[in-house]
């Protein structure tokens, strides 16, 4: 930089703090010709740089704060995707934006270059207005700008249709969950809220009585439709209801065909047909259409047909010493009566195993099953899976090693799924304890789940 900067005087060096380049160097003086395109990779995105909820964008936001003081030429590498991996679910962050947008001003931030998608069913339309308007005034009066858009876009609607947004930012702000794959959306998005919405879109109904509002409150609607479609599509793949689930995807589809006929602003009507385009990438809706409609055809005898479907809560235990393997805790007599009770459909941090800054324990743990094996599978080759393991898992059945899964990214589908051959060591026609050994790795910001799926036993087809 300072050779060229002898040659161009007027020119800039720019660099990519990305990854595991985006850490502020020690003892190290930019020179004032170098830029640098700052991305937050590895962090939560529904919280803002100055929350101390979350250990990941406060982390990030330091990295910032720092970089500005070595450069005056920081600029953002921002990511509008939300969720990388995402379903396309409501996750608006207009509270986000106006707490971050001050800040990066204050801090010394240049601009921002985006990557991303345009998907307003997603995003929300006036948490994108309000981010365009604060990139041009950091300071403005955020409260007067969606006061004015709230009026202008829904008119006598206005009042409920805030209220059923602004739920949604509340979830959004409030939760104790982190992350960017929408692996974590499943539990922001509770029960509570859901009525809450429901009630504030039947009242916007009622008042929004001529176009164009009524049709603005509609896709409120649909886009609510398609919420409770992620919702009951994610609760049939925990009862490992595969069929309910490939008919759950296929109502969200049918709520993405009216609203991309609305605006292709909203959505296109699916991920498939082209991924550039609809910026659903990995990991879309159909894929994972796709991917349940192959457990299904497994369990119902097209492929193969199901055995058993294990327990959902069951013993488990944090083991950061790696006493596990050591002591037998795979052993079906081992004596587990102290361990406590988790669900194998939540992530195990969520139940009691992060601090008050999100930040999560790293390591070892187990989960013991124990489950009766009927006898018609004597003589049948068995295998045990769970489609998500995060992020590497070993297991036994009756005390007998059965195999391991490799690491992988904890947002990483469907390869985080676990199938193991287990004919050798099952007992059909009785009690069989089943144990699972489950490693997180060593990435705090990854929060890797555990198990986040029900697993079951079955017999494929030859």
């Amino acid at each position: 930089a300072r050779q060229v900067g002898k040659e161009f005087p007027n020119h800039l060096l720019t660099t990519n703090g990305y990854a595991n380049r985006n850490t502020p160097p020690q003892g190290v003086k930019l020179e004032p010709n170098v830029g640098i395109m700052f991305a937050a990779i590895w962090s939560d995105t529904l919280h803002a740089y100055d929350d101390p909820r979350s250990w990941q964008t406060y982390r990030q936001g330091q990295m910032i704060k720092r970089w500005a003081e070595l450069s005056r030429n920081v600029f953002l590498y921002d990511y509008t995707y939300i969720m990388l991996a995402s379903a396309g679910t409501p996750v608006p962050l207009a509270r986000k934006h106006r707490r971050d947008m001050p800040l990066l001003k204050k801090w010394g931030v240049i601009g921002f270059a985006d990557e991303g998608r345009t998907v307003l069913m997603e995003s929300g339309i006036y948490p994108r207005y309000l981010r365009a308007r604060m990139m041009w005034d950091a300071n403005l009066d955020a409260d007067a700008v969606l006061a004015d858009f709230f009026t202008g876009w829904y008119g006598p609607a206005a009042k409920p249709a805030r209220a059923f947004w602004d739920a949604l930012e509340q979830a959004m702000e409030s939760t104790p969950m982190l992350g960017h794959e929408d692996r974590i959306m499943p539990y922001v998005y509770t029960p509570e809220l859901m009525a809450e919405l429901g009630e504030q879109i039947a009242r916007a109904e009622k008042l929004a009585n001529r176009e164009p509002y009524r049709q603005r409150v509609k896709a409120d609607r649909l886009i609510l439709e398609h919420l409770k479609g992620y919702l009951a599509m994610t609760a049939a793949e925990w009862a490992c209801d595969f069929v309910e689930a490939v008919k759950q995807a296929d109502t969200m589809l049918e709520q993405r065909k009216q609203l991309s006929a609305i605006s292709l602003f909203f959505c296109t009507p699916d991920d498939a047909s082209n991924k550039l385009e609809s910026g659903f990438y990995y990991w879309g809706l159909v894929d994972r259409k796709a991917y349940y409609q192959k457990l299904a055809d497994r369990l119902s005898g097209k492929t193969g047909t199901r055995i058993a479907l294990l327990p959902e809560k069951v013993p488990f235990h944090l083991d950061p010493r790696d006493e596990g393997r050591f002591s037998d805790w795979y052993s079906p007599d081992f004596a587990d009566g102290d361990w406590s009770k988790i669900l194998t459909t939540k992530p195990f941090y969520a139940q009691g195993h992060m601090d008050k800054n999100g930040y999560p324990y790293m390591g070892a743990m187990w989960y013991r099953f124990v489950v009766d094996v009927p006898a018609s599978a004597r003589g049948q080759k068995v295998r045990l899976y769970a489609p998500t393991v995060e992020t590497e898992a070993w297991g036994w059945v009756n005390g007998r090693f059965v195999g391991h899964r490799p690491y992988h990214e904890a947002y990483e589908r469907p390869t985080s799924e676990m199938d193991f051959n287990v004919s050798q060591a099952i007992e059909p026609g009785k009690k069989n304890t089943i144990v699972l050994r489950v490693h997180t790795g060593m990435s705090a910001s990854q929060a890797a789940s555990g198990m986040i799926s029900r697993a079951f036993l079955y017999a494929p087809k030859p």
